[in-house]
């Protein structure tokens, strides 16, 4: 017979026994849901487990009993299912059958060696712009605890460079393989904790709230009883970019992982690294920017050991060359006090423009403008960069832009056993405040590459 008919044609009693030997106790109590159909049964390996000498006397003949319509309930968006006599001898039936076997030790219980994929999970859609993570995924409502309820929780076993932010109210469950376990704290020797490892791995940058004061919460996602957990809350830093920058490029809302912003300014920047000598004036503005910098600033000491308070200025040379009529000097320079900063003027820079912006109003006569910048960086680097590196030019007047702050809604919550012997984590991202900047760039390796 097809497996249709074969599934059709076996009891209730030997699909609690094979639901037995398949899965263990603490994972049939803690899902409930996933058995109210037959979608977990794999029809192979039922055929299997009743040709075993220990299922001889069970043999397919009795149809399973009609199956009876659910009353439900919702209640705040989630579908409650309600017993009634007939559900209840059901839900006591399976209960027995739990409580015949022993649980396994939460030590070594790992879900994701339960979700094979010809298992119970369903094919997951989420796009994780890595092919090296795999998601399974089980929709239907979860409580997490009294506060939070989802909607579909996924299972990883590796930690992805970037998370989404679900459209829906989801939990991502990490359990971390063996590899995971060797990276230690420097200071102590200690394991790493699983949202430490999280959070290293991450391209984003996270600012972090330890949640010491949250009365050690509970979570339902780690086993079959709520067990004390760790929570953290995690707001994104966002990114930083230029004064001068083109706002489309960072007014985003980003929910997937969607490369296509990332790609838009990387393309953007490209081409302003491309263009940044593609004038007499953009090179004759660089070149200011540079020699007018506080770092080049003149270090000489008088005779009394006062430092120099002297600024570049443009001074003839006495024998003009071919090239260069014109050097940088310091305005202090004296014939008596010749220890001073100079610098000569490259030999693409047009000293005719160059002295325009040593002049009063320090602007080409031309009135020329740049096209808007594309500078944005990552908040692990940003907040050491106060202004942009980039040449622009407003109305003919060099314009330092400056590196300031793009804030970003995006918000994340940790939880993770107080049993460091479980190298869990579950990860739960607001579904409602996505990141408002571009994915940023693979830029960070994290912990283990």
């Amino acid at each position: 017979m097809d497996d249709t008919q074969f599934m059709g044609s076996i009891s209730s009693s030997v699909l609690l026994e094979f639901r037995g030997m398949q899965f263990p106790a603490p994972f049939i109590v803690a899902n409930p849901g996933l058995f109210l159909e037959l979608d977990w049964v794999h029809p192979a390996r039922l055929r299997t487990f009743l040709e075993e000498p220990s299922m001889a006397s069970i043999r397919p003949g009795s149809p399973l009993p009609p199956r009876c319509p659910l009353k439900t309930r919702e209640s705040a968006g989630v579908i409650e299912i309600l017993s009634d006599d007939d559900e209840m001898e059901v839900e006591a039936e399976l209960m027995a059958a739990v409580a015949s076997s022993d649980p396994p030790e939460p030590s070594r219980y790992s879900i994701i060696q339960i979700l094979k994929p010809d298992s119970v999970s369903k094919p997951c859609r989420t796009l994780w712009c890595d092919t090296d993570i795999i998601s399974k995924v089980i929709h239907g409502p979860a409580k997490i605890n009294r506060q939070t309820t989802v909607q579909c929780v996924e299972y990883l076993d590796d930690i992805p460079p970037n998370m989404p932010v679900p459209r829906v109210p989801t939990a991502y469950v990490f359990d971390l393989p063996a590899s995971k376990l060797d990276y230690v704290y420097k200071d102590t020797g200690e394991p790493l904790r699983a949202d430490a490892l999280i959070l290293d791995k991450s391209q984003e940058s996270w600012a972090t709230s330890s949640g010491g004061g949250d009365h050690s919460p509970m979570c339902r996602l780690f086993g079959p009883e709520p067990i004390p957990c760790r929570r953290s809350r995690h707001r994104c830093n966002g990114c930083y970019r230029c004064s001068e920058l083109d706002a489309s490029l960072v007014h985003v809302t980003r929910y997937e992982l969607d490369s296509s912003s990332r790609a838009s300014a990387i393309t953007a920047e490209i081409t302003t690294r491309m263009t940044e000598g593609d004038s007499l004036e953009k090179l004759a503005a660089a070149f200011h920017r540079v020699i007018t910098s506080a770092s080049r600033k003149c270090t000489a000491k008088d005779r009394m050991g006062a430092p120099c308070q002297g600024h570049p200025v443009m001074k003839p040379r006495n024998n003009g060359t071919l090239r260069k009529a014109y050097f940088i000097a310091c305005s202090e320079w004296t014939p008596t006090w010749r220890d001073h900063k100079s610098d000569s003027i490259p030999d693409n820079i047009d000293e005719t423009l160059l002295a325009q912006l040593f002049s009063p109003g320090a602007a080409f006569s031309s009135g020329s403008n740049t096209a808007a910048c594309s500078r944005i960086t990552s908040p692990r680097v940003g907040e050491r960069q106060k202004f942009c590196a980039h040449t622009h030019l407003r109305n003919g007047k060099p314009v330092q832009g400056a590196m300031i702050h793009h804030e970003s809604q995006a918000y994340m919550t940790i939880y993770i056993p107080a049993d460091t012997s479980l190298r869990m984590a579950c990860v739960i991202l607001t579904h409602t405040k996505p990141h408002s900047h571009p994915m940023p760039p693979m830029a960070h390796s994290g912990t283990g590459g």
